[in-house]
């Protein structure tokens, strides 16, 4: 069964993953304190960068996703001069280029009656994928963490935070890492899906976990880009093993 929530069609752009290789550092860095964290989220109210479910997110699901282009220029990603099947992190959907994460993030959504977010930079990304892959590299080689446009807010109406991501260069991208560096889980379930070419989890899970300390990571599934063509199925044989399936 697959529901069609209309207010996500705004989020439907396209989402893309990098392929995981190479670099085995972690971009850990010092992250602040819960107590630091929660006095500076005190009075944040839910963002509007949040796509709330119709359905009403029985379960207090938050899905929070990173995707390449949408962080970039959508429309050079859109124009003849821009490969977009060149890529395995893609694919099209009623002639559409639609990224791996987001298609994922979308489904779990719909499912669950969670709400959305996306995990946006402030500075875009090059709309050439190879100095994206370069771009993101010299991220985790100099711990440098990108600033964000779109900020959650208080997740104190959220029990469970899914996190959708790319595998890069075997860590989390470090617009990833941002967001965990501003935003605190502690008390939360926090479950972790990943694509990549082939990696899968890597450290990303310890990685996680170590910026967030209050809050129980768990692995949820990792799914390689030659599999994307069942994404869908992936994430319907894992939601039905947590029992947030109406």
């Amino acid at each position: 069964m697959k529901k069609k929530v209309l207010a996500f069609a705004c989020a439907m752009m396209v989402t893309a993953s990098l392929t995981a290789c190479g670099i085995n550092e972690v971009v850990n860095g010092t992250a602040p304190s819960s107590s630091q964290r929660q006095g500076e989220l005190a009075n944040s109210p839910v963002s509007p960068s949040v796509v709330h479910n119709p359905q009403g997110n029985p379960h207090k699901i938050l899905v929070a996703y990173f995707t390449y282009p949408e962080n970039t220029d959508a429309k050079a990603i859109h124009s003849d001069k821009y490969d977009v099947m060149s890529s395995a992190s893609l694919k099209t959907r009623d002639g559409v280029a639609i990224g791996n994460n987001t298609v994922i993030a979308d489904y779990i959504a719909n499912q669950t009656g969670g709400d959305l977010f996306s995990i946006l930079t402030e500075k875009p990304y090059p709309t050439s994928y190879d100095e994206t892959v370069d771009q993101g590299k010299e991220e985790i080689q100099n711990q440098e963490l990108p600033a964000l446009k779109s900020h959650v807010g208080d997740l104190s109406g959220y029990d469970t935070i899914i996190l959708v991501y790319p595998n890069w260069w075997s860590t989390l991208p470090a617009p990833v890492q941002s967001f965990l560096k501003e935003t605190d889980m502690s008390g939360k379930q926090v479950y972790a899906i990943v694509t990549s070419g082939g990696s899968g989890f890597s450290d990303t899970i310890q990685t996680i976990q170590q910026a967030e300390p209050g809050a129980s990571v768990h692995e949820g599934f990792a799914l390689h880009h030659n599999d994307m063509a069942n994404a869908e199925g992936a994430a319907q044989k894992w939601l039905e093993r947590t029992g947030w399936l109406p």
